[in-house]
């Protein structure tokens, strides 16, 4: 496993270490402050090579494409922002002739028509998980990897490299659809669990980094907001907590009977009553994905699984578990 310096002596995120891992596909969540969006853009313009800005609704990518609100504004004040066409703007040095940069939105991405993405090596997806408050996309996950192959394209068919992903977030949820989409949230708990900042899989290509021990959020919670004493708001925004557990039980699977699996899950029929849902696998149930219209067809034929979740007939083997049901089945624990 890759295992990349994670904070700089300063105690920021070490964007161009995690980056230098070269690995296509990296998710960072951390604590709000800590480096990530501004360190990302500010070594993207240092490598002087054209990359993407993405978030996730055009709202927000509107906003951040007025000079006053950018976040490239600290880092290169000189920089010029074009509308270039109703859903992508420009961003360009006053003594270039090309684009340092775009800014774009994931949930209009696939009405982009004639975009040259050609030159971009680096596509920045800030923001990648929403806010409790927000509304998520429609197959948000598939839109985004709908998104990398059409800017990646054939590109490494003629030996060039990659183009590099480096999603960023604060978040408190650990079944977003993206970890639910790659299988990564037991994945994350586990981290969780044990305290491990970063993981990567070389053979898919993926790094994962949760960035619980920055040095940038111990200074922080002796701030004024972090004071207020709203355990909830600063667990997420100084740590990356992913909220509350509830109650989990470890069960051995021998002498259950898979019913259906979704994603990381497997639901079993236990023998002692009621159902048992764990990330280990054991037989051939019917299976679909955790995300997705797939998933909904599921969710459809396997509704009655549902309402024993508020009667106490289902044990949870971890948080990573309940996590994945409760998305699955779309109501919140």
């Amino acid at each position: 496993m890759i295992n990349p310096r994670l904070y700089t002596d300063e105690g920021w995120v070490n964007i161009r270490g995690v980056l230098d891992t070269g690995l296509p596909f990296i998710f960072l969540v951390g604590g709000r402050g800590i480096g990530k969006t501004y360190g990302a853009l500010q070594e993207a313009m240092r490598q002087e090579e054209q990359f993407l800005l993405l978030r996730r609704r055009q709202t927000q990518a509107d906003i951040i494409s007025a000079p006053d609100m950018s976040p490239l504004a600290p880092i290169a004040p000189e920089l010029e922002y074009k509308r270039i066409s109703k859903y992508v703007t420009a961003v360009t040095k006053p003594d270039e002739n090309r684009p340092r940069a775009f800014i774009a939105a994931l949930s209009t991405f696939y009405n982009l028509r004639g975009f040259d993405a050609s030159g971009v090596n680096l596509i920045i997806y800030d923001e990648f998980i929403g806010e409790p408050h927000e509304r998520g996309l429609r197959d948000e996950a598939e839109a985004l990897l709908n998104c990398y192959e059409s800017i990646n394209r054939n590109r490494e068919l003629v030996g060039r490299k990659p183009v590099q992903l480096l999603a960023l977030a604060n978040s408190e949820d650990i079944a977003n659809p993206y970890f639910l989409r790659l299988n990564l949230v037991d994945r994350a708990e586990r981290m969780r669990k044990t305290g491990i900042e970063w993981w990567s899989d070389e053979g898919r290509g993926i790094g994962m980094g949760l960035l619980t021990k920055s040095r940038i959020s111990e200074a922080k919670a002796k701030t004024a907001l972090y004071r207020l004493g709203d355990e909830r708001y600063n667990n997420m925004a100084l740590n990356s907590s992913f909220g509350e557990s509830y109650r989990n039980q470890s069960l051995p699977i021998k002498g259950m009977q898979p019913v259906v699996r979704f994603g990381e899950i497997t639901i079993y029929r236990n023998p002692a009553g009621g159902l048992y849902v764990s990330t280990h696998k054991s037989g051939s149930p019917p299976t679909y994905p955790a995300e997705g219209r797939a998933a909904a067809e599921g969710k459809r034929r396997f509704m009655w699984i549902a309402p024993l979740a508020f009667s106490g007939k289902i044990v949870f083997e971890s948080r990573a578990a309940e996590e994945i049901f409760f998305r699955v089945y779309d109501f919140p624990g």
